[in-house]
């Protein structure tokens, strides 16, 4: 495998000769044709918050070197070129100084195609009285085709031959310089195009939107005045990572959106506090029923108000614009994270509770079953916090005792790491204590992108020259100001162009460091000594200062510098920063260490951590604290097969440890490059169904360079309706419809109603009947003068069967389905009235009894 980017080689020939002596005329060069490891790169984002802008706006600086303005929108040939014509890229040292003299003395001398080693070397003069020619040479270092450029000249050459015995270069071109750089021992260039450029972007401006949805199943109450509130929001931005306060539940828009101010982060980059309303938050329902007992946010990242009489004026920039939308997350909700539990209609029990600090049992006056049960939230006299809401897990009777178990510890201020009740006075532990039993709904959160904010223009960089490892990051320089004035703005408000790395060129190694406890309240101390480091690097050295629990990144940084700089000979080795993490370092820190140092020159020691030789008290088990060391990215030159004089090993592309495969022919000679072409994802938006297969137009792409497309890699379909399934019978419906893209979702459509589904419903099942025979007896009475036929009525009984039918209305979670139902069973009764002779007169009612 490959050892990725690696340390260049050194000639050391004292110990290969038969005699003591220098050969004559020796010169061993060593020269790095590609850098080894990743190829960088980089992506310069182009964003804005509406309409289109045009002319010169920025420039991009890499090194001392910028480029000329750039106009917005400029195709990525344009670009390139510009980024090519900046030396600190292009241009690298050759290992030969030149002697650029006129050769008759004389500065009017004519030029010629001929450039020579220089006479200014000290070994030369050294070794000129052995009438040995010590002089450095081309030979292994320039090559016939290479590009060069001597130092204080414009021009740039071909090399067409190397001659005199490689103290010399013929050009392709008649070589000159200006008088007063007419000296021997210049520096020689070798150039090279150092970038390739694509560009992405269809020129429309998409700000991201974010909702924050907190919905519950029962009812809760606004939070109370001079309460801490029921939640915190976490932005990540631009690698910062930071916390709200506590925001209440039922808090206004303005009220979040304050929160959101108060971060301080630096949206446009000024050095100043004055970012205030980049973000725009508005809020939906009302607590309701209808909203779910819950609220909606909606973040927009629409940067500020660039109308200088507005309010909260902070400049035209912002760089939470297009793909650079922050990251936005709820984190610690409720009293157990830091926040109070919010509120809502509660039962206070006869039972009464008798409590200990720090402990999940709760002793009750009376059977704890006639009360509550596993899963109900209750609140319990004298907490710390007064808002807090216990969880029940289990019931329990024993020795005539009745007890209930907490899902957490019951903290009543006595804590003997603390400093008592954090929100005032309490009569701490003990009995009486009365519990409520909580009838509110349980809050739930949901945070969804709705919309993905999009750059107008993106501009792929990628760092193809083959002196190019890990290379500084391009520069955003005179953005709409300086010489790049030449630009208007129209339909939109802010804008925003900066760079991002996508991919480190060269090798890099990771380790982090972690330190975490459960417990934010009882953590260790600041500026105890806690821990030191040892490193392991052949053998282990233990010899870093112990270091503070919440040491900052700089602190850490000098004691691993430290103990590489005695023991490995490498100054400024790694970068170290900090930051916190609430799931993988809760109420601790996440150190990591970059040996950004120790690129190419050697593999990176191991951190190990020494917590035995440190003054401060040892970490405490019963609080989950610990600090551990991990290596989270190896680098490249772990586990490799080094390079000899007569073996190139190949690694793989996604393993640097695995060997690879020469897929070409053989053959002598071969050139060795990087590889830097694109894979390139065309998604349809607008054009729906199946599609035909693009053509690639390969006509002005160097040789050897290939462009294929591959058709169906999600073949498209155009749907012309959906089925909606599961519709209940009698049940009115009405729908409405969003498109959706990569780039969010569209607005609805205005509900339409479908009509009610009807359809034969399904037979009973698991429904018995019997069948009730229904007789008339019949008896005749005869009289010799008169003949009456009596009619009497015979009614035989049975046992009645009542039948059960279900109606059933569901909705989907968080929906409320309003309006009403009937159930309508058809009954037909026959009502017969007979006599035995006409009837000339009378009256009947009918009667009907409901149960």
């Amino acid at each position: 495998a490959g050892a990725g980017d690696v340390a260049t080689l050194a000639v050391d020939s004292r110990l290969c000769e038969e005699n003591p002596h220098n050969f004559t005329g020796l010169d061993i060069g060593v020269e790095t044709v590609v850098q080894g490891g990743a190829t960088e790169q980089q992506t310069v984002h182009l964003a804005l918050d509406g309409g289109y802008l045009e002319g010169s706006y920025y420039q991009l600086q890499y090194g001392n070197e910028r480029t000329a303005c750039l106009d917005w929108g400029a195709p990525a040939e344009d670009v390139q070129d510009a980024l090519n014509a900046l030396t600190t890229l292009t241009d690298a040292r050759v290992a030969v100084d030149v002697d650029i003299t006129p050769l008759d003395g004389y500065p009017s001398f004519q030029p010629n195609y001929i450039l020579r080693s220089s006479n200014s070397s000290n070994t030369f003069k050294m070794d000129r009285a052995g009438n040995r020619d010590r002089r450095p040479r081309f030979d292994g270092k320039v090559f016939v085709g290479d590009r060069i450029r001597v130092n204080g000249t414009t021009g740039v050459y071909t090399v067409m031959e190397v001659l005199d015995d490689g103290y010399a270069l013929r050009l392709s071109d008649k070589f000159s310089a200006a008088a007063h750089l007419s000296v021997d021992a210049v520096a020689l260039y070798k150039v090279a195009d150092a970038v390739t450029v694509k560009k992405g972007g269809i020129g429309n401006a998409t700000v991201a939107k974010t909702v924050v949805q907190v919905v519950a199943d029962a009812q809760f109450y606004a939070s109370s005045e001079n309460t801490k509130g029921l939640f915190k929001l976490q932005v990540t931005h631009d690698g910062e990572v930071k916390q709200t306060s506590c925001i209440d539940y039922a808090a206004t828009a303005e009220e979040v959106q304050t929160a959101f101010d108060s971060l301080l982060f630096d949206l446009n980059a000024d050095g100043l506090v004055n970012d205030e309303n980049h973000v725009t938050v508005t809020r939906s329902g009302d607590g309701g029923v209808a909203s779910g007992h819950g609220y909606e946010y909606l973040f927009e990242m629409t940067g500020p108000d660039n109308n200088r009489d507005a309010y909260g004026y902070g400049g035209a920039t912002s760089s939470i614009l297009g793909s650079n939308a922050p990251k936005i997350e709820v984190v610690a909700v409720g009293s157990e994270f830091g926040c109070q539990d919010a509120l809502g209609p509660e039962e206070k029990l006869d039972a009464t509770a008798t409590t200990k600090h720090n402990s999940t049992r709760v002793e009750l006056s009376a059977n704890a079953a006639l009360y509550v049960a596993p899963g109900d939230r209750i609140r319990i006299g004298d907490s710390s916090d007064p808002f807090m809401i216990y969880t029940v897990a289990e019931t329990a009777t024993f020795l005539s005792k009745y007890w209930i178990e907490l899902t957490l510890p019951f903290d009543c201020g006595n804590s003997t790491h603390g400093s008592g009740p954090i929100y005032g006075l309490t009569n701490g532990c003990g009995s009486g204590k009365t519990i409520h039993k909580s009838l509110a709904g349980a809050p739930s959160f949901a945070v969804r992108e709705v919309v993905s904010g999009a750059d107008v223009f993106e501009y792929d960089v990628y760092f193809v020259g083959p002196h190019l490892a890990d290379v500084d990051a391009l520069e955003v320089v005179n953005e709409a100001t300086g010489e790049c004035l030449d630009w208007s703005h129209y339909g939109g408000r802010a804008r925003d162009a900066r760079v991002s790395t996508v991919v480190p060129g060269g090798s890099l190694e990771v380790q982090t460091l972690t330190l975490a406890t459960d417990s934010a309240y009882a953590k260790p101390a600041p500026g105890g000594e806690y821990y030191a480091f040892f490193i392991n690097h052949y053998t282990m050295v233990t010899a870093s200062e112990c270091l503070a629990w919440d040491a900052e990144d700089y602190e850490v940084e000098e004691q691993i510098d430290l103990l590489m700089s005695e023991f490995l000979d490498v100054a400024d080795g790694v970068t170290v920063t900090r930051k916190t993490d609430v799931v993988n370092a809760p109420s601790g820190y996440v150190y990591s260490v970059y040996f950004d140092g120790l690129v190419g020159v050697s593999q990176p020691p191991t951190i190990y951590v020494n917590k035995s030789n440190c003054s401060a008290r040892p970490f405490s088990d019963n609080n989950d604290e610990y600090v551990v060391a991990d290596v989270v990215s190896a680098g490249a030159g772990a586990g490799t097969v080094r390079f000899t004089d007569a073996l190139l090993p190949l690694g793989s592309r996604d393993d640097a440890t695995a060997a690879g495969q020469f897929l070409g022919p053989n053959g002598t000679a071969l050139s060795i490059y990087k590889l830097s072409g694109s894979a390139l994802s065309v998604a349809f938006d607008e054009a729906l169904g199946d599609q035909p297969a693009m053509l690639a137009d390969g006509a002005y792409l160097a040789d050897g360079v290939a462009a294929t497309v591959v058709d169906d890699v999600v073949q498209g379909s155009a749907a012309t309706g959906i089925v909606l399934e599961s519709l209940h019978t009698g049940v009115p419906y009405s729908v409405r419809v969003a498109a959706r893209n990569e780039l969010g979702y569209s607005d609805w459509s205005v509900p339409a109603a479908l009509g009610t589904p009807a359809t034969v419903p399904p037979m009973l099942e698991y429904v018995t009947q019997e069948t009730a025979i229904h007789k008339n007896e019949i008896q005749t009475l005869q009289l010799g003068a008169l003949h009456v036929d009596e009619i009497q009525v015979f009614t035989s009984t049975a046992d009645e069967i009542f039948e059960t039918q279900e109606v059933t209305i569901e909705a989907a979670y968080g929906q409320d389905v309003a309006g009403n139902f009937s159930v309508f069973f058809p009954d037909a009764d026959v009502v017969a009235f007979t006599a035995g002779a006409t009837v000339s007169s009378g009256s009947f009612t009918l009667n009907l009894t409901l149960p």
